[in-house]
């Protein structure tokens, strides 16, 4: 699980699956790794205290070995390597939050990436440069100190013709498509060509 930043509609939903997903995930068996900017393993306790506190301040003190979880923590071009991937973070600029991180997934000579709630930045422009495919957090039509716009995001990408665009956590625009630019339905499975 790949965490962008501590907004609610980002991560807040992190104690329902944990608590909830014990027998979804054989638990004992499967261990289920969290990646995330720096802090992510104190926003999580201090979410678990919130969300299914009791009053035990040592409650979640544990909490890798009583979910089966392990945090890894990515500062700007950190990475994580797992066996057939890499995963890149990259700082992202999304109003005063911070921080904030993108992600690059590299497997199989393949870069997927994921662009999170972000305005135009150097990181962006990085990501794009190398990227395949970005799935990318599109809030408007029009770009603001805390999220681009999709018409800014058409022009963008006549900059980057190999790359392939996904509008994802968007509303939905009356706007001339792109053909650039995919527009995702929840549930919907993307095909990456190898």
């Amino acid at each position: 699980m790949v965490i962008s930043h501590f907004h609610a509609d980002h991560f807040l939903d992190i104690p329902n699956l944990l608590i909830g997903s014990k027998e979804i995930r054989k638990e004992k068996e499967q261990k289920l790794t969290i990646i995330g900017p720096t802090g992510l393993r104190k926003k999580v306790m201090d979410l678990m205290s919130f969300t299914h506190g009791d009053g035990d301040q040592h409650k979640y003190d544990k909490i890798e070995e009583k979910y089966n979880i392990e945090f890894v923590e990515l500062k700007n071009e950190e990475q994580y390597c797992a066996l057939n991937f890499k995963l890149t973070a990259l700082a992202l600029q999304h109003g005063n939050c911070v921080p904030v991180n993108g992600y690059i997934l590299e497997k199989q000579n393949q870069k997927i990436s994921y662009v999170c709630d972000t305005t135009f930045c150097e990181n962006f422009d990085k990501i794009c440069q190398i990227s395949d495919y970005i799935l990318l957090d599109v809030n408007g039509l029009e770009t603001t100190k805390s999220h681009m716009g999709l018409q800014d995001l058409k022009k963008v990408c006549t900059n980057y013709p190999k790359c392939r665009f996904y509008a994802v956590h968007r509303a939905d625009y009356d706007i001339e498509r792109s053909d650039q630019i995919a527009f995702p339905k929840d549930g919907e499975i993307l095909e990456i060509e190898e």
